[in-house]
C-alpha cells in the first residue's frame, strides 16, 4: 500500500503542479488510501495459490 500511496501523491502533486499539496491535502490522501484498496487487498489474499 505504502508504493500506492507514494506513487498517488507523486501524481496528485504534478497535476496541482506549483506549490505541491498541502500538509492537509496529503492527510486526507493518506486517510482515503486504505479505504479505496481495502476491497482490493480483501480479494487478493482471499483467493488461495494456485498449485
Amino acid at each position: 500500500l505504502k508504493d500506492k500511496a507514494n506513487f498517488i501523491m507523486s501524481m496528485l502533486e504534478l497535476v496541482v503542479g506549483g506549490s505541491g499539496l498541502t500538509a492537509e491535502e496529503k492527510s486526507v490522501i493518506d486517510r482515503c488510501l486504505p479505504k479505496i484498496y481495502e476491497k482490493y487487498f480483501e480479494i487478493l489474499y482471499s483467493t488461495p495459490d494456485p498449485v
